[in-house]
């Protein structure tokens, strides 16, 4: 059992029939910029004498979601920053003093009037 502090970046394009169902004219592009900071709290059952485990990890911290929306060469942008949670698991192989890690987690922050959930799957190295 640990914790671990984190900070990470994610970015994922808005797709057409959204950016249609909110009127945008055709031709226009989108996407979300998810800044996040926080603390984990994580179970491991990887053993010293093993090479492979799986780990079970949440927690929680703030969340800065930039929606950009680009047409005809200009970008409108806002910035909300909320708390939110996390929860997921994981595999880790180790490889002598570093280890190779696969990691699924969802997200969630509630907005003023919606729910801003993602899941994004990383891959990472550790030393």
């Amino acid at each position: 059992v640990g914790l671990r502090g984190e900070l990470e970046y994610h970015r994922n394009d808005m797709k057409e029939s959204l950016l249609s169902d909110l009127g945008a004219d055709p031709g226009t592009s989108g996407y979300w910029s998810t800044m996040y900071f926080g603390l984990a709290g994580v179970f491991e059952s990887m053993r010293e004498e093993r090479s492979m485990g799986w780990y079970l990890l949440a927690g929680g911290g703030m969340y800065q979601i930039r929606p950009t929306v680009s047409q005809s060469g200009v970008d409108l942008s806002v910035s909300e920053t909320k708390p939110g949670f996390n929860a997921g698991a994981g595999l880790r192989f180790r490889l002598g003093s570093a280890s190779v890690f696969f990691e699924g987690r969802y997200h969630g922050v509630k907005l003023d009037d919606v729910n801003y959930t993602f899941l994004p799957i990383t891959f990472g190295v550790a030393f």
